[in-house]
Protein backbone atom coordinates (compact mmCIF):
# COMPACT_ATOMS: atom_id res chain seq x y z
CA UNK A 1 0.00 0.00 0.00
CA UNK A 2 1.19 3.62 -0.85
CA UNK A 3 0.01 7.00 0.94
CA UNK A 4 -1.37 10.07 -0.83
CA UNK A 5 0.08 13.35 0.57
CA UNK A 6 -2.09 16.44 0.24
CA UNK A 7 -1.15 17.73 -2.89
CA UNK A 8 -1.16 14.70 -4.94
CA UNK A 9 -4.59 14.23 -3.76
CA UNK A 10 -5.45 18.22 -4.22
CA UNK A 11 -3.87 17.43 -7.87
CA UNK A 12 -5.87 14.66 -8.83
CA UNK A 13 -9.55 16.07 -7.91
CA UNK A 14 -9.37 19.59 -8.55
CA UNK A 15 -7.10 18.83 -12.52
CA UNK A 16 -6.04 22.54 -12.17
CA UNK A 17 -3.90 22.16 -14.81
CA UNK A 18 -0.65 22.41 -13.30
CA UNK A 19 1.91 20.41 -14.37
CA UNK A 20 1.86 18.39 -11.38
CA UNK A 21 -2.02 17.60 -12.37
CA UNK A 22 -1.31 15.00 -15.59
CA UNK A 23 2.03 13.16 -12.87
CA UNK A 24 -0.68 12.54 -10.22
CA UNK A 25 -3.74 11.68 -11.93
CA UNK A 26 -0.86 9.14 -14.24
CA UNK A 27 0.68 7.71 -10.74
CA UNK A 28 -2.48 7.07 -9.06
CA UNK A 29 -4.91 5.62 -12.13
CA UNK A 30 -1.54 3.30 -12.74
CA UNK A 31 -1.34 2.94 -9.38
CA UNK A 32 -4.49 1.24 -8.92
CA UNK A 33 -4.63 -0.16 -11.95
CA UNK A 34 -1.42 -2.43 -10.89
CA UNK A 35 -3.66 -3.87 -8.08
CA UNK A 36 -1.97 -1.96 -5.79
CA UNK A 37 -4.01 -0.07 -3.14
CA UNK A 38 -3.24 3.85 -2.00
CA UNK A 39 -3.95 4.99 1.73
CA UNK A 40 -5.38 8.38 2.50
CA UNK A 41 -4.85 9.41 6.34
CA UNK A 42 -7.38 12.14 8.46
CA UNK A 43 -3.82 14.58 8.19
CA UNK A 44 -4.35 14.35 4.78
CA UNK A 45 -7.85 14.84 4.33
CA UNK A 46 -7.32 17.86 6.83
CA UNK A 47 -5.37 19.42 5.05
CA UNK A 48 -7.57 18.72 1.68
CA UNK A 49 -10.53 20.08 3.42
CA UNK A 50 -8.46 23.14 4.24
CA UNK A 51 -7.12 24.14 1.10
CA UNK A 52 -10.41 23.46 -0.85
CA UNK A 53 -12.05 25.61 0.80
CA UNK A 54 -9.69 28.66 2.10
CA UNK A 55 -7.36 28.33 -0.85
CA UNK A 56 -9.36 26.87 -3.93
CA UNK A 57 -12.20 28.58 -2.49
CA UNK A 58 -14.45 25.89 -2.95
CA UNK A 59 -17.98 25.67 -2.24
CA UNK A 60 -19.61 23.19 0.60
CA UNK A 61 -21.09 20.88 -2.22
CA UNK A 62 -17.72 20.77 -4.21
CA UNK A 63 -15.71 20.20 -1.61
CA UNK A 64 -18.15 17.24 0.04
CA UNK A 65 -18.70 15.75 -4.11
CA UNK A 66 -14.89 15.62 -3.76
CA UNK A 67 -14.68 13.31 -0.44
CA UNK A 68 -17.26 11.58 -1.59
CA UNK A 69 -15.51 10.66 -4.73
CA UNK A 70 -12.66 9.26 -2.80
CA UNK A 71 -14.56 7.14 -0.19
CA UNK A 72 -16.45 5.28 -3.38
CA UNK A 73 -12.61 5.02 -5.09
CA UNK A 74 -11.75 2.06 -5.62
CA UNK A 75 -8.00 1.24 -4.86
CA UNK A 76 -8.09 4.03 -2.48
CA UNK A 77 -8.27 3.30 1.19
CA UNK A 78 -8.86 5.93 3.67
CA UNK A 79 -8.00 5.81 7.09
CA UNK A 80 -11.48 4.62 9.06
CA UNK A 81 -13.83 4.92 6.47
CA UNK A 82 -16.80 5.08 8.00
CA UNK A 83 -15.50 7.66 10.53
CA UNK A 84 -14.88 9.76 7.40
CA UNK A 85 -18.34 8.86 6.13
CA UNK A 86 -20.20 9.74 9.11
CA UNK A 87 -18.73 13.17 9.96
CA UNK A 88 -18.80 13.78 6.38
CA UNK A 89 -22.69 13.81 6.61
CA UNK A 90 -22.37 16.08 9.69
CA UNK A 91 -20.49 18.13 7.91
CA UNK A 92 -23.32 18.36 5.13
CA UNK A 93 -26.10 18.16 7.21
CA UNK A 94 -24.88 21.33 9.94
CA UNK A 95 -22.61 24.48 9.43
CA UNK A 96 -19.59 22.98 11.71
CA UNK A 97 -16.27 21.87 9.96
CA UNK A 98 -15.23 18.70 8.79
CA UNK A 99 -12.43 18.48 10.77
CA UNK A 100 -14.80 19.31 13.80
CA UNK A 101 -17.21 15.90 12.74
CA UNK A 102 -14.70 14.04 12.49
CA UNK A 103 -12.80 14.71 15.62
CA UNK A 104 -15.85 13.98 17.54
CA UNK A 105 -17.01 11.00 15.26
CA UNK A 106 -13.39 9.47 16.12
CA UNK A 107 -13.61 10.61 19.25
CA UNK A 108 -16.93 8.74 20.29
CA UNK A 109 -16.01 5.48 18.41
CA UNK A 110 -12.84 5.36 20.90
CA UNK A 111 -15.39 6.05 24.08
CA UNK A 112 -14.36 9.46 24.83
CA UNK A 113 -17.40 10.68 26.53
CA UNK A 114 -17.12 14.09 24.84
CA UNK A 115 -14.49 16.33 23.72
CA UNK A 116 -13.77 19.90 25.12
CA UNK A 117 -13.22 22.97 23.41
CA UNK A 118 -13.72 26.39 23.15
CA UNK A 119 -15.46 26.67 20.11
CA UNK A 120 -18.86 27.24 20.25
CA UNK A 121 -20.51 26.10 17.05
CA UNK A 122 -18.68 22.61 16.95
CA UNK A 123 -20.74 22.34 21.01
CA UNK A 124 -23.57 23.55 19.79
CA UNK A 125 -24.01 21.68 16.77
CA UNK A 126 -22.10 18.30 17.43
CA UNK A 127 -22.76 15.27 19.27
CA UNK A 128 -20.02 14.39 21.75
CA UNK A 129 -18.29 18.13 21.54
CA UNK A 130 -18.97 20.35 25.04
CA UNK A 131 -17.98 24.07 25.54
CA UNK A 132 -15.66 24.76 27.87
CA UNK A 133 -16.75 27.70 29.35
CA UNK A 134 -14.24 30.93 30.50
CA UNK A 135 -15.03 32.54 33.98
Amino acid sequence: MIGLDTNILLRYLTKDQTPQTDAACKFIDDTIESGQDLFVNHIVLFELFWVMKKIYNLSKAQIIGSLDLLLDSYGIIIENEDDVSSALQIYADNNVDFSDALIAVGNLRNNVDYTMTFDKKAANKINGFKLLNIT
